[in-house]
């Protein structure tokens, strides 16, 4: 999951310098070889300043050790990978060539693959497939379809995450009508950044809620529950869902226990440097003060891989056909 962190340190904004590589560590002066000092001041430079933002915003940052104990000779990638702590399963960076500013969203694929109306009886039940929680616009048009359904089914086996606020967005519509500006997450952050929220605001946390305004009114589903298709994939944001619908609604999990990913990252990056960095910088609550468990969210009704068949949308696939069953007690669809 990802969110905007809008401060930026004087540093990230001062950085003027192209990132190198280790080739570029020595140069040839006729018949020597000798070491390139502008391109290792410049790798130096780079990691000092990988290093000042992951100990202002790392979430572990109070187990970073000492600036002077790293090593700054190190390419930037491999610099930043010194610094994460072994509880941390998920910070990354990845190569910035063209030197852009980092962006939250680049995933530009359709994320609702799927989506169908089941007619059983007197009942309308609801269904899609979500691999990502990118813009609202993507699920925008789903939201639409479902309008009116006695239930709703949303399959995130495969989904990794994306954005909180496109799964606020999605939440709101879900969940019943009187949850709107209700409470929906709470966010932890190091010492550090808790401070300085602190000072901001009178609370180290902040908080999300629940949309409360027109457009999320105009397309509530107003449901009581809600069944969720999960697997070992299904993470952060997919998560999250879950875990912050639970104190208002009713939500069914069946399906694979889920990543495990009870933390959030936003990126870091300098103009002039290669890398962009992804670190985890902050933990979520639910309105219970519940996170994510580490170890994954055990679903109600468990599956193990082997024993899920069918293809993905097909009534007859073993977790649709499932959670169809447990709505309507039959499998006689229209």
């Amino acid at each position: 999951m990802r969110r905007y962190v809008t401060y930026l340190t004087a540093l990230s904004i001062l950085t003027l310098f192209a990132s190198c590589t280790e080739e570029d560590h020595f140069i040839e002066t006729g018949t020597s070889i000798v070491p390139n000092t502008e391109a290792m001041e410049e790798i130096a430079a780079q990691d000092k300043w990988i290093y000042q933002e992951m100990k202002l915003n790392y979430f572990w940052s109070d187990k970073m050790k000492d600036s002077s104990d790293y090593d700054y000779t190190l390419p930037p990638d491999q610099f930043f990978r010194t610094l994460i702590v072994e509880e941390d399963r998920f910070s990354y960076c990845y190569p910035n060539e063209d030197y852009r500013p980092a962006t939250k969203g680049h995933n530009l694929n359709e994320t609702v693959k799927l989506d169908s109306i089941y007619v059983i009886g007197d009942k309308r039940i609801g269904y899609f497939y979500y691999s990502g929680f990118e813009t609202e616009a993507d699920v925008t048009d789903v939201i639409l379809k479902m309008a009116g359904v006695d239930d709703l089914i949303i399959d995130v086996r495969n989904n990794p995450g994306g954005y909180v606020a496109t799964c606020i967005y999605l939440s709101s519509i879900v969940a019943p009508k009187e949850v709107r500006g209700e409470l929906f997450c709470t966010y932890k952050y190091n010492d550090r950044l808790s401070e300085l929220y602190k000072k901001e605001t009178g609370s180290e946390y902040r908080c999300s809620y629940f949309r409360n305004d027109a457009i999320a009114a105009n397309r509530s589903l107003n449901l009581s529950r809600v069944y969720i298709l999960t697997g070992h994939r299904s993470a952060s944001c997919s998560e999250l869902l879950i875990n912050c619908l639970r104190p208002y609604m009713s939500v069914i999990v069946i399906g694979q226990t889920t990543t495990g990913k009870d933390v959030g990252m936003h990126p870091l990056s300098s103009r002039y440097c290669k890398y962009v960095l992804m670190p985890i910088t902050f933990r979520t609550y639910n309105a219970a003060g519940v996170p994510v468990p580490v170890t994954g969210i055990v679903p109600d009704i468990l599956y193990e891989e082997d024993s899920i068949s069918g293809k993905i949308g097909d009534v007859n696939e073993t977790l649709l056909g499932r959670a169809i069953e447990e709505i309507t007690k039959t499998n006689n669809i229209k």
